[in-house]
């Protein structure tokens, strides 16, 4: 198996204006990811994504609150 874990970031940033769905869908992708790479480095984007959509901003960079790394 393979994960794509940037481009579910992507889609999680974009689904900042979409609906409960499309977050629960990146989410889940993201719970999938970190046990098909057995790192935990997807499920610190899932709650980084998580702090973004509650936080009722929207711009690329307030998602990004502070430095991550992103790769698997």
């Amino acid at each position: 198996r393979h994960c794509a874990m940037w481009p579910l970031v992507v889609a999680g940033v974009r689904a900042v204006a979409g609906s409960p769905a499309d977050r629960r869908f990146v989410e889940d992708k993201l719970v999938e990811c970190s046990r098909a790479a057995g790192s935990a480095l997807p499920l610190q984007a899932k709650e980084m994504l998580r702090r973004y959509w509650d936080s009722g901003k929207t711009g690329w960079d307030d998602c990004f609150d502070r430095s991550y790394v992103f790769c698997v």
